[in-house]
Formats: structure tokens, C-alpha cells, sequence
């Protein structure tokens, strides 16, 4: 029985070994190769362009914290300019009533130019927030569009 189940197998090989792909079978795995390279070669470009696209908004994105962190880098400077002139000022101050005059002065003026400050820093974190999401929303709208073409 083992003998003919290794004869049969044998036959078969054989058989198998002396047929041929129809031409027709080769062509269309030929056509599915193709086609298959050219949509990899698509989704390759959608994602490099993809890469770019993150690449620009990851810098922008850290162009727009500098922004921000040298605006407040310029307002503490500012600040303690404005504190060491106070100090200078008090130090010269030849009463008590003086003296408190000009903390009061300073006090007062440092409360409008820091509220100032506030305002002016708080308006540059939402512009380039919303620069940022903007161009977050515009790569992942590129992205989406560029995989879209990319499949079809």
C-alpha cells in the first residue's frame, strides 16, 4: 500500500511537471503584479508627500513656540529692567512717604504694563494656535486626498 501511495504521488509529479500555465493564467498574475507595484508605487508618493506635509506643520510649529517664548523672554526682561529702575529709585529716596510713593507709582504701573503684556501674549498664543491647527487640518485634508488618489 505504501508503495502504490508513492507511485500515485510519483504520477502526479510528473504529470504536474509536464503541464503548463496557460498563458492566459500567467498574464492576468502578470497584470495583478503590475497593477499591485503601481499602487504601491502611488502610496509611496502619498506618504512622502504626507511626511513633508507634517514635516512643514511640525516646523511651524516650533518656529510659532519661539515666537511665543522670545515675546516672553522680552517681557520678564522688561519687567526686571523696570523693577532694578524702581529699586534705583528707592534707594535715593529720602523719606519714608517718598519711598512709598514710588513703590506705589511702580506697583501701579507695573499692574498695567504686565495686564498689557498679558493681553498682547495671550493674543500671539491664539494666533499661532490657530495658525498651527489650521495647518494640521489642511495636511491631514492633503493627507486624506493624496491616500484617496493613491487607492483609486
Amino acid at each position: 500500500m505504501h508503495e502504490e501511495i508513492a507511485r500515485q504521488v510519483r504520477d502526479m509529479v510528473a504529470a504536474a511537471a509536464k503541464t503548463e500555465v496557460p498563458a492566459q493564467v500567467r498574464a492576468i498574475g502578470q497584470e495583478s503584479v503590475a497593477k499591485a507595484r503601481e499602487t504601491c508605487a502611488r502610496w509611496s508618493i502619498a506618504l512622502e508627500q504626507g511626511a513633508r506635509a507634517l514635516e512643514e506643520v511640525v516646523l511651524a510649529a516650533q518656529a510659532n513656540a519661539k515666537t511665543v517664548v522670545r515675546r516672553i523672554a522680552e517681557d520678564v526682561l522688561a519687567n526686571t529692567s523696570s523693577a532694578l529702575d524702581a529699586a534705583e529709585q528707592l534707594v535715593d529716596a529720602k523719606t519714608l512717604p517718598e519711598a512709598a510713593q514710588l513703590q506705589a507709582k511702580f506697583v501701579q504701573t507695573q499692574v498695567n504694563v504686565m495686564g498689557e503684556q498679558g493681553k498682547a501674549l495671550l493674543e500671539l498664543s491664539l494666533k499661532v494656535a490657530k495658525e498651527g491647527a489650521d495647518a494640521w487640518i489642511a495636511a491631514a485634508r492633503n493627507a486624506v486626498g493624496d491616500l484617496n488618489k493613491a487607492v483609486a
